[in-house]
Formats: C-alpha cells, sequence, structure tokens
C-alpha cells in the first residue's frame, strides 16, 4: 500500500483550522487611495509630456514613457485592491493583508486562550466594545455594521491592548468557541 501524498497547502485542511477571505468595501480610504493613485498616473504622465516639449524629444519619450506608465501601474495599483485574511490554526487567530492577491502581510496574531473577551459586534457589545479604552484599535470587516461582526480584546501582560473588530462565519465561531470557551459570548 502506497501512503497518500498530502498537497503542500494542507495547513488548514483539518477539522481545528479555518481561513476566511474578507474583502473589504469600497469606501473611504479605499477610494481615497483610488483616486490618488489615478491622480499619480496622470501627473506622471503629464511631466514626461512637459519633458518631452522642452527637449524636444516628444515621440522617443513617449515609448518610454508608455513603458513606465504600466510599470508603475503593475507596481503600484495592487495597494487599491485590498483583501483581509483571518486564520485560526493550531489555537493561533492571526489577521493578514492581502494587496491585490498578489503581496501577503501579517498584521496581528495571538493565541485565542489569550483573548479576554469575544462577542458580537452589535447592541451592547457594540457600546462596551466602543467604549473600551484600546491602544490600538484593528478592524478586519468588508461593513462595520454588518450582523456577522465579533470584537475580541487582547490584553498582553506586556503591551498595548487591542480591540480587534472582525467579520465571522459559523466554522470560526464553532473554533472561537472551542479555543476559549471562557471568554465567548454567543448572541
Amino acid at each position: 500500500m502506497g501512503k497518500i501524498k498530502k498537497s503542500a497547502y494542507s495547513k488548514f485542511e483539518d477539522e481545528r483550522s479555518v481561513v476566511k477571505s474578507i474583502l473589504p468595501k469600497v469606501d473611504g480610504k479605499i477610494r481615497i487611495r483610488r483616486i490618488l493613485m489615478i491622480l499619480l498616473y496622470i501627473a506622471y504622465v503629464a511631466v514626461w509630456l512637459i519633458l518631452g516639449i522642452m527637449l524636444r524629444l516628444v515621440a522617443p519619450l513617449m515609448a518610454l514613457m508608455l513603458v513606465t506608465e504600466c510599470i508603475l501601474i503593475f507596481f503600484t495599483w495592487r495597494y487599491t485592491k485590498i483583501e483581509y485574511e483571518l486564520t485560526i490554526h493550531e489555537g493561533n487567530l492571526g489577521f493578514a493583508v492581502i494587496y491585490g492577491g498578489l503581496s501577503r502581510k501579517e498584521l496581528f496574531s495571538c493565541r485565542v486562550h489569550d483573548l479576554k473577551i469575544i462577542a458580537p459586534y452589535e447592541g451592547a457589545g457594540k457600546a462596551e466594545a466602543d467604549a473600551y479604552a484600546a491602544d490600538q484599535k484593528l478592524a478586519y470587516v468588508s461593513d462595520i455594521d454588518s450582523i456577522n461582526n465579533y470584537y475580541a480584546i487582547y490584553e498582553p501582560e506586556s503591551g498595548e491592548k487591542t480591540l480587534l473588530i472582525f467579520e465571522t462565519e459559523e466554522k470560526t465561531l464553532k473554533l472561537l468557541k472551542y479555543y476559549n470557551s471562557e471568554a465567548f459570548r454567543a448572541r
């Protein structure tokens, strides 16, 4: 009998792990970032045009401008397309941001057992979370007013107090309750 070979990406294929992708709503900060990037691209072309007219080399510089503009767009536009990733694996809660599906950056990580409160972010829970004197407030949600949002309070013995607001689903809630049933509050 041969062994069954698992794929290299099987980290989250068990019952005690979850990966959730959260796409934030395009408003506020993301919309401003997109507008600023478009203005940057327009300004970049304008500078090249002015330089070409001043040096009387419009045609050669336009070819160079087109190539460098494409490179600029390739490396910068991804920062306007963000996606948050929530992971729970082996009792660790982690959040990351993925830019344009290409670059991933870890934002926050802690043990689920170290969370003081895990509760719905609505009604009295929302008021309690907003009144909490956190040093750092991190929101990983598609819509801040969604009924699927929960909040968690992380108070390490040494370090800054953190308020986490994140979007959940059924499996995520089960794992949060499994790893820290004392701090978990249901709806």
